[in-house]
This record gives C-alpha cells, sequence and structure tokens, in this order.
C-alpha cells in the first residue's frame, strides 16, 4: 500500500501539501484497507511527519513571526503618520481656543440655544483658523447629552434633533481634521498585514491538522511550538494588538 509521501519535499509546504493529501487519502482508503495496510500506512504517514517536523516547524512558524514583524512595522507607521498630524496644529494656541470655545459651546447647550451653537461653528469655519475648527468641533462632542430635551428651534420643533445633526457633522470634520493621505495609506496597510497575520495563523491550524496535532473537536492544538507561535498575538477590548516578541 503506498500514500502520497514518496517524494523529498523541497519547502516545508510541499511537506504539509503531502503529509495533508497522504491523510485525506488514508481516511478515503482505511474502511477498504486490511488490518496490516492500515498499520503499515499509519507508520509510514506518522514516520513522514517525524522525518519533516523540523523543517515544517521552522517553516510555518518562520513565516508566523514574518507576519507579526510586518504587523509591527506597519503599526508603527500608523503612529508616525498620526504623530505628524497632531504635530502639524500648534498645540499651545490649540488650547487656548479650546479654553474659549468649550466654554462658550457649553454655555449654549445648557440654555438650550440651538442658534447660537449652529453659530459659533459657522463662525470657527467662516475663520479659516484650523485650530479654532479642531477646537470648535471637538468641544461639540456628546453636546447633545448635555442639550435639554425640551428645548425648540424656533418652529417649534425639539431642537435636540438638530443638536444631534449639528455634533455628528462636528465629528466628521474632527475626523477629517485628524487624518492625512498618508495616514489613510498607513492604516490601509496596516490592515494588509493583519490580513497577512491571520492568514499565518490560519495556516498553523492547517499545518497542525496535517501534523495529527489537533484535537478530533478541533478544539485545541496539541503542538506546544505552535501554541507558543500563536500565543504571541492577542487583542485588547479596543481591539488593540498586543505582539510578543517570542
Amino acid at each position: 500500500m503506498s500514500t502520497f509521501i514518496n517524494s523529498t519535499p523541497a519547502t516545508w509546504q510541499d511537506a504539509v501539501k503531502q503529509l495533508d493529501e497522504a491523510n485525506q487519502q488514508f481516511r478515503k482508503l482505511r474502511g477498504i484497507m486490511t488490518p496490516l495496510e492500515n498499520k503499515f500506512v499509519s507508520q509510514e504517514i506518522s514516520g513522514a511527519r517525524e522525518k519533516y517536523r523540523k523543517l515544517i516547524e521552522d517553516g510555518v512558524i518562520g513565516e508566523h513571526t514574518a507576519a507579526i514583524q510586518n504587523l509591527k512595522a506597519k503599526l508603527a507607521e500608523v503612529e508616525a503618520k498620526k504623530a505628524r498630524v497632531t504635530n502639524s496644529f500648534n498645540g499651545p494656541e490649540l488650547a487656548a481656543q479650546m479654553a474659549i470655545y468649550s466654554q462658550r459651546i457649553e454655555h449654549a447647550s445648557k440654555n438650550g440655544d440651538l442658534a447660537s451653537l449652529r453659530a459659533i461653528y459657522q463662525e470657527a469655519k467662516d475663520s479659516g483658523d484650523r485650530e479654532k475648527l479642531r477646537a470648535a468641533a471637538e468641544s461639540l462632542q456628546s453636546v447633545t447629552a448635555k442639550f435639554p430635551a425640551s428645548a425648540q428651534d424656533m418652529h417649534g420643533n425639539p431642537a435636540i434633533r438638530a443638536v444631534n445633526v449639528l455634533e455628528k457633522q462636528a465629528r466628521r470634520d474632527l475626523q477629517q481634521m485628524q487624518t492625512s493621505p498618508e495616514l489613510q495609506e498607513a492604516h490601509k496597510a496596516a490592515a494588509e498585514a493583519v490580513e497577512i497575520l491571520n492568514q499565518a495563523g490560519k495556516q498553523i491550524l492547517r499545518t497542525a491538522e496535517a501534523m495529527g496535532e489537533v484535537a478530533p473537536n478541533g478544539s485545541s492544538i496539541h503542538n506546544e511550538s505552535f501554541n507558543h507561535a500563536l500565543d504571541r498575538v492577542h487583542q485588547d477590548e479596543s481591539g488593540n494588538f498586543i505582539l510578543k516578541e517570542n
């Protein structure tokens, strides 16, 4: 009885492919094989797994490690581009304008004065001053929650709806001010790096399956090296990556 383990693999990917094909063929034929044939093929596959174990583990874990390093580099680039956007504003002037606009918007919102809120934000827009516009936009965040629900607009309608629209517009404007084409490209590259890392993690699982080291229900991997590699990648509750060195 012969399996697909009949040639020396050139790469770790070839070794995994041969093992996977051998496993599939064995599962397909084992029901019509004699006990002796079953034993022979099982031993042959087990022998191949051990023979190519180092080649396979080094290869798949190396690919996963490279994906981690790639993501770290892309995330660092995102932070660098973010800092560049932040530093493009005049810090002291922004702080001064924040103090002014937060007070003005706080006063108008507490008084249920929709007209004043609109006028304050339009004034910041018309000024052409980036620090004023950002200060006004930031001060309008969560303004809906502070606005009296009973307040009405000039037509006698609930003003809070218009306040919510104004807040959403300020949020969009703020997001626009906090990005740049370079930052957007960095985010795109980071997203691609995340996908590469995800695929590398899935490849570890597929490799463990080919090595016969996955629990029958797929709940765990019985390979310390593979588990250690996968444990190097975590995300916190906010979705931020925590990448261990080794």
